[in-house]
């Protein structure tokens, strides 16, 4: 199946969890797993993530995972209606769910961005009519339910990708389908800063892809390599418009 198996420590991993049509190979159904279980490295259970009648301890459609610290974030889909923390602390695990906003119908999150250096986790969060950029820190000690306004940003179309720029972790770089570059601050606020036009008439996401770097992105498209530079990010007061330089590779 479509699964993981995430190193918790040196004594545990968390597992995901075929569904039972997809173990006994029924055609069409999703690879995706269901759920997901903490087990040893004898494969012995230690805690149950696989229980369709709590959504506390049930991920089905899983796809998308990130990690701060002991915390553990999965990504379920819209019959879910949220994520799923999963805590692992004094040996002991504990797990709950955080819900989308009632207005979101069928919304669901497919990939999350983390950093080291940051707290913050982002994913991108769509409905049927609605795409946006979810923020939250994880480990908050005010954490909520619900997800809230204050964790959403409008982002109109669906990214085709999104990374922290790798230097501080401040800013997310959204690369969007239009060939946009758009560089949200994720602390203090979480906010538009730029966006400039990369690659000119483009109209799908696999006719180029970005790479984050230190101060500076790269899009790949094709033989040509159109590099962004990012270091005035790093004081907030000489921030220029952005600008692009592209090198064709003749190779």
């Amino acid at each position: 199946h479509h699964g993981v198996a995430i190193p918790i420590d040196d004594d545990h991993l968390l597992i995901s969890r075929a569904t039972p049509d997809r173990i006994n190979r029924v055609a069409g159904v999703s690879s995706l797993p269901d759920g997901f279980t903490v087990q040893d490295y004898q494969g012995n259970l230690v805690h149950d993530l696989n229980q369709d009648s709590d959504r506390a301890r049930s991920c089905p459609g899983y796809h998308g995972s990130a990690t701060q610290d002991n915390t553990f974030a999965l990504a379920c889909d819209s019959t879910h209606g949220g994520i799923v923390l999963v805590d692992y602390a004094n040996s002991a695990y504990t797990s709950y769910a955080i819900d989308y906003p009632a207005s979101l119908t069928g919304a669901r999150t497919g990939t999350f961005a983390e950093h080291p250096y940051s707290s913050i986790i982002v994913g991108n969060l769509n409905s049927p009519d609605k795409a946006f950029l979810l923020a939250f820190d994880p480990k908050a000690p005010e954490q909520v339910d619900m997800f809230e306004s204050r964790h959403l940003l409008e982002v109109g179309i669906n990214p085709c990708s999104f990374q922290f720029e790798k230097g501080t972790a401040e800013h997310i770089l959204v690369w969007m389908p239009n060939g946009m570059l758009n560089v949200y601050e994720v602390e203090p606020k979480w906010n538009l800063v730029d966006s400039i036009e990369v690659v000119p008439g483009m109209t799908q996401c696999s006719s180029a892809f970005l790479v984050a770097g230190y101060g500076h992105a790269v899009v790949v498209e094709g033989q040509k390599l159109h590099s962004v530079e990012l270091i005035e990010l790093y004081h907030q007061d000489e921030v220029g418009p952005l600008e692009v330089e592209t090198v064709t590779l003749d190779f």
